[in-house]
């Protein structure tokens, strides 16, 4: 189930921005990179049966005609009820803002050559007016540059839409293969791992005392 999926329609130019937001009570991060190694497709999973939805006319009080384009993925921590703060310029309500905003990333169309590009601000500002309005969203970590023209990728998060594409064709390809795979019984147990971070499936899984394969490979 998709906790949550924001659509912004576009008529004038004919397409359906599409945002995923996932509620978490733990401490999961976003990653592109996790994505990209086929470790967490979570949100990915979620996009592509959200543009599959759309085009379906499956997703109440939308059109259903337009293009749909995903336009950013998010986990949003609900746990975070204490933040700190002081009494030196930052109010309780800013201080809690800025640590609630959303993790993930926005995507945008990259524009320019060489050192001079840059990503296009039209994408996050049909997702967030106030970054039209004041340059900077309170809730997504996205802010235009104070000089020049795009985002300011020190503090933004941002990927450009060639990323997001290779993502989701990647994503794509990853379920139909692991599809074809359960269907024609291979149920070979091959958790990943990551030496550099001791990073594994296998953490928090629940058969890890009756896992022979899984301590024969040190994973436990």
């Amino acid at each position: 189930i998709i906790d949550r999926i924001d659509i912004y329609e576009d008529e004038k130019n004919g397409k359906a921005y599409i945002r995923i937001i996932d509620y978490k009570t733990g401490n999961k991060t976003y990653s592109t990179e996790r994505v990209l190694n086929r470790v967490d497709l979570q949100l990915a999973v979620y996009a592509i049966a959200a543009v599959d939805m759309y085009k379906n006319g499956e997703i109440p009080g939308t059109l259903g005609t337009l293009e749909p384009v995903v336009s950013g993925i998010y986990y949003d921590k609900i746990n975070k009820n204490l933040v700190e703060c002081n009494y030196s310029g930052i109010g309780v309500e800013d201080a809690w803002i800025s640590a609630s905003k959303l993790d993930g990333t926005i995507f945008s169309e990259e524009l320019g050559k060489g050192k001079s590009k840059y990503f296009d601000t039209i994408d996050a500002e049909n997702m967030d007016y106030e970054i039209e309005q004041n340059g900077e969203s309170r809730f997504l970590r996205l802010k235009k540059k104070q000089k020049g023209t795009g985002m300011d990728k020190s503090k933004s998060s941002v990927e450009s839409d060639e990323v997001r594409d290779a993502m989701l064709r990647l994503v794509k390809d990853s379920l139909v293969e692991a599809d074809i795979k359960i269907k024609s019984g291979d149920v070979e147990v091959s958790p990943y791992k990551r030496t550099s971070t001791k990073d594994s499936a296998c953490k928090y899984c629940p058969y890890k005392p009756i896992c022979a394969p899984d301590r024969e490979k040190g994973l436990l």
